[in-house]
């Protein structure tokens, strides 16, 4: 589909180290000196959780690593890393006189609190996914995660290209190109080939949204994302290239009120068959597959909302913390999968001759979203009471994902979206739980039984954990 598919890169594309050279030469005499004694210092040594970024043709900017991701960091954040390590650590940092020089001019200038972190001080590394976590979500300095009385409520900040940045502002915008116009574009796609072979109609569908969205009254919050300077870039200084699927897009408008679907799709026949197509075609797994995902350009209130207010895009890090997902090219990347926005009401059968010890799975009309039920209490007792456990225990915790009755039928375990484990007494009216573990798991929690002596409950959750609770 003509638009769809970037040039061939020329050999003249590169990855430029700087956020913004000129201005960063017209701050300091010695500003290119210190860099490229960094530079050199992260080439030759690899005691440093950093290296230089290259040039990749799909990425643009990206590592060698394929753990390691592109961020912007200045010599403040250096410094405040640095500082943090022991001394016989520090001391392997430094093989470099020039790059000690450097720290000490960069470091010790200032008193606490007095450094300034502009925009134009800023180079890009690549960084281990510890650095990245050190800096960026360890709460540790304000203007990397910022304050929630900050006007820019990005956390953490995010630089002009959608990478993250430590760094009071982001500097001026700049003009864009679009993409056939420059000789090294910003690619769009996740995986073009694999995209363009999963349907015929693949490629003219994304073609589509990208003009249903470029319209001048469009209501969506993301926009076609341009080139600037050989990278991808947003005319909005509001806005950040980001990846995102169909799933994305399909559940925000599912989110809307009836009044904001009409203005996202309007009774345009193209419009209306992208959505059949992509929303209504393919299942939610299909929705959010790697090659699925597309670049686009956010806003700060739909990154917030899909990348930091909700888990579906997070995974734990080695320390269990959940951590925004990026790309390759250091964008925020989303590949979890969003429980179905609203889920038809459980409807369990009149009857089924089950053992009292069986565990069937009952479809709530979702996909991904299926909840354990021990239908042969229910069959012994009273099926109204699994159903006001349910409808109590979604009041309060949204998505339910297992439910348990204790061996003597006294008490009700349930778990579900919101990290908590919840005991309820039975022959209660079931207004509020007697019990509550508020964060049993970091993420969703899956599935949750009563052992057989009745004193202790096990969960198991998408942390990868099993606990066991008294």
């Amino acid at each position: 589909v003509e638009g769809c598919l970037p040039p061939p890169s020329p050999p003249s594309c590169v990855c430029s180290p700087y956020y913004d050279l000129e201005r960063g030469l017209a701050s300091s005499p010695t500003f290119l000196n210190e860099t490229n004694a960094l530079f050199y210092t992260l080439q030759t040594s690899s005691a440093w959780p950093l290296s230089l970024p290259v040039y990749d043709p799909a990425w643009g900017c990206a590592c060698e690593s394929v753990e390691d991701r592109p961020i912007w960091l200045a010599a403040l954040d250096l410094c405040f890393w640095v500082d943090s390590l022991e001394e016989e650590e520090r001391g392997a940092l430094f093989s470099s006189g020039q790059l000690r020089q450097a720290y000490e001019r960069a470091c010790s200038a200032y008193a606490p609190g007095d450094q300034v972190n502009e925009y134009y001080h800023h180079v890009r590394l690549c960084a281990t996914p510890a650095f990245v976590r050190n800096i960026y979500f360890l709460a540790s300095k304000q203007y990397c995660v910022p304050e929630e009385a900050n006007s820019f409520q990005l956390y953490p900040r995010l630089a002009r290209d959608g990478a993250m940045m430590c760094g009071t502002d982001i500097g001026p915008v700049g003009p864009t190109q679009s993409n056939e116009e420059v000789d090294c574009p910003c690619n769009i796609f996740f995986d073009y080939d694999a995209l363009a072979n999963s349907s015929s109609t693949a490629l003219d569908t994304v073609n589509t949204f990208y003009a249903a969205i470029s319209q001048p009254n469009s209501s969506w919050p993301v926009r076609r994302p341009a080139t600037r300077d050989g990278e991808c870039g947003c005319d909005d200084p509001d806005f950040r290239p980001v990846w995102l699927a169909p799933i994305d897009m399909c559940d925000y408008y599912a989110r809307q009120p009836p009044e904001v679907q009409a203005l996202l799709l309007p009774p345009d026949p193209g419009a209306q068959a992208v959505y059949e197509r992509a929303c209504l075609g393919l299942s939610r797994e299909e929705q959010n597959r790697d090659f699925m995902h597309v670049k686009f350009c956010a806003d700060r209130g739909f990154v917030v909302d899909i990348f930091y207010e909700h888990d579906y895009c997070q995974r734990p890090d080695e320390s269990g913390q959940l951590i925004p997902l990026t790309a390759p090219d250091g964008l925020l990347f989303c590949q979890g999968i969003i429980p179905a926005p609203a889920p038809p009401p459980l409807i369990p059968p009149p009857y089924l001759p089950l053992e009292r010890s069986a565990l069937p799975l009952v479809d709530t009309g979702s996909d991904n979203l299926r909840l354990p039920l021990i239908l042969g209490i229910c069959i012994s007792t009273c099926l109204c009471c699994c159903c006001l456990v349910l409808a109590a225990a979604r009041r309060r915790q949204g998505s339910v994902f297992s439910v348990a009755y204790s061996p003597d039928g006294s008490r009700v375990a349930t778990v579900g979206s919101d990290s908590a484990l919840r005991v309820w007494d039975a022959s209660s009216d079931l207004s509020s739980p007697s019990i509550q573990q508020a964060t049993a798991h970091r993420g969703d929690i899956f599935s949750v039984v009563f052992l057989p002596d009745g004193t202790r409950i096990a969960t198991g959750g998408s942390d990868g954990a099993l606990r066991v609770w008294d």
